[in-house]
């Protein structure tokens, strides 16, 4: 078959969850399926990417810059307009010719879009009688995500502004939820919970589970090896690390670590004075980057984790809302690290 998916970042090398799920998805079709990528990026441009493997893999990606949207024209379209901030944020008009040049040049058997925020620039070729069949990949129930933010962030009077958008924000994702999932020939869900959730706003949707996952040969860590790389030799030696690691100007993260290091963790360093907290991930905004001081480092992006996971005694998941599954709780599995989490961590 020939399938397009049409993607909110380029997947490869996949650095967040939405990326890893992306990827993972791609390279398992392209043993036997010929693929092409439309995706976003912070530039345009062409590129094919040979991922590594027991296969022999070519897949072609096709990247286009994201119109950028400052904070007054994102407050004017809150007031302005009835459509969720998600479906504007990532939106490009270039992207949406090229889908419907894509598909009206090429005979492809599957268009598959992967996010929310891909949605909008497929969503004239969804309107379409005659198109081929569109899979929507949800990597999350978007409307039960802010619904959750919302019921988190109103019992805190300095957290009511976040709470009034996270409101406004789950309503309108409700119905544009709806509308899609409707639109759609078929949406593959990340959880069984995901589905319920799904199938709360549209009965009738066609929803499949298709579990995420991670490379567990990439993400495996013998413990009797005591090598490190030069990344962690920074590290002092004896000291005990904890470690949590996402896209930090994610809202569900920022209030996961603001949470923890407000709340649990000068409890954890009155108990062990020589324990530190690793915050590993790309964009942390000033928000995040506050939290660094005494015992707490804030890393920014990193060019691989794994080193992280290697050093690491415990992982951390102090969610207190979100959705889908979180990828990061399946890597330090994988790499055999204890976690401790909240039930919203483990969720999925």
């Amino acid at each position: 078959m020939r399938m397009l998916f049409v993607t909110p970042q380029i997947p490869f090398p996949p650095r967040s969850g939405g990326a890893i799920r992306s990827a993972s998805i791609i390279l398992h079709l392209a043993r036997e399926h010929r693929i092409n990528v439309l995706a976003l990026s912070s530039g345009a441009g062409r590129q094919t990417v040979r991922p590594s493997g027991e296969h022999p893999i070519e897949i072609e990606i096709e990247s286009f810059s994201v119109p950028h949207r400052n904070l007054r024209q994102r407050a004017l379209d809150l007031f302005t307009k009835n459509v969720p901030d998600m479906s504007l944020r990532l939106y490009s008009p270039a992207l949406a010719s090229a889908v419907e040049a894509a598909v009206s040049e090429e005979s492809y058997d599957i268009i598959q879009i992967e996010g929310l925020e891909s949605v909008p620039s497929v969503a004239r070729l969804i309107s379409k009688k005659q198109r081929p069949p569109v899979i929507y990949d949800a990597f999350n129930a978007e409307y039960q995500l802010q619904k959750r933010a919302f019921m988190t962030d109103v019992r805190s009077p300095s957290r009511w502004m976040a709470a009034l958008y996270s409101l406004s924000q789950w309503r309108r994702l409700a119905s544009y939820e709806q509308w899609l999932y409707r639109a759609v020939d078929a949406v593959t869900a990340v959880s069984d919970d995901d589905r319920k959730a799904i199938l709360a706003r549209s009965a009738n949707a066609n929803v499949i589970v298709v579990p995420s996952g991670v490379d567990t040969d990439t993400y495996f860590i013998d413990r009797g090896v005591t090598e490190t790389t030069p990344d962690v030799r920074l590290w002092p030696a004896g000291r005990k690390n904890i470690l949590f690691t996402g896209t930090m100007d994610y809202r569900p993260n920022i209030d996961a670590m603001q949470w923890f290091c407000k709340e649990i963790f000068p409890a954890v360093l009155r108990r062990t004075p020589d324990v530190h907290l690793w915050i590993v991930g790309r964009d942390p905004g000033s928000t995040v980057g506050r939290l660094a001081g005494p015992g707490i480092t804030v890393t920014g992006e990193v060019e691989d984790d794994l080193p992280y996971f290697r050093q690491a005694d415990v992982f951390v998941l102090p969610m207190r809302y979100g959705g889908g599954v979180r990828l990061k709780l399946l890597q330090a599995m994988s790499c055999g690290l204890p976690v401790v989490s909240t039930p919203a961590g483990l969720e999925g």
